[in-house]
């Protein structure tokens, strides 16, 4: 089973895939954990990463879809993978495409995790913790990414035709 899980950051999508991992005995990929990874171990792409986390930059596409690739090619992915935290943009699901046609391979579903933004500023707020602002300054938080997500969905279903099955809009609030 190869899928590919979309949603905004704290929708739940680690949390999701970790468990449909074990239960499917397929491994879960999430990009940020391989940029960490790569970066630590030194591999080629790692050094590329690293000059750009060091800055706190993204890391450009052609380095991220270098390591997806590498990470497809392992022993433990022939049976399937699920993908976390890729796609986040039309391009990276266009350039994953043609990772996956030059690998000879296909998604087989694809699962969109919905949560209000109510909660998703919850939930990312919890992930934070800052115990002293200076000059007594505040933090304001808001969810960049709504249309992002949105157009990349747009997309997957768009080549729905080349996947399996689709699922869109799950509730991500419940367990």
């Amino acid at each position: 089973m190869r899928l590919i899980m979309l949603g905004p950051p704290g929708a739940g999508k680690g949390t999701q895939a970790q468990r449909l991992s074990e239960e499917l005995g397929v491994p879960h990929i999430s990009t940020g954990d391989l940029l960490r990874a790569q970066a630590k171990e030194g591999t080629p792409l790692g050094r590329a990463a690293r000059e750009y986390m060091d800055k706190g930059e993204l890391v450009p596409d052609d380095v991220v879809i270098g390591m997806i690739k590498e990470r497809f090619g392992d022993k433990d992915c022939l049976s399937g993978y699920i993908l976390d935290g890729f796609p986040r943009t039309v391009p990276q699901a266009e350039a994953l495409d043609r990772v996956l046609e030059s690998m000879g391979q296909s998604l087989d579903l694809t699962l969109e995790i919905l949560v209000s933004e109510e909660e998703l500023l919850k939930r990312l707020g919890s992930r934070w913790n800052c115990t002293r602002l200076a000059g007594g300054s505040s933090i304001s938080v808001r969810t960049t990414g709504k249309r992002s997500f949105e157009s990349v969905f747009k997309y997957t279903r768009h080549r729905q035709p080349r996947s399996s099955g689709i699922i869109p809009g799950r509730e991500g609030s419940k367990e």
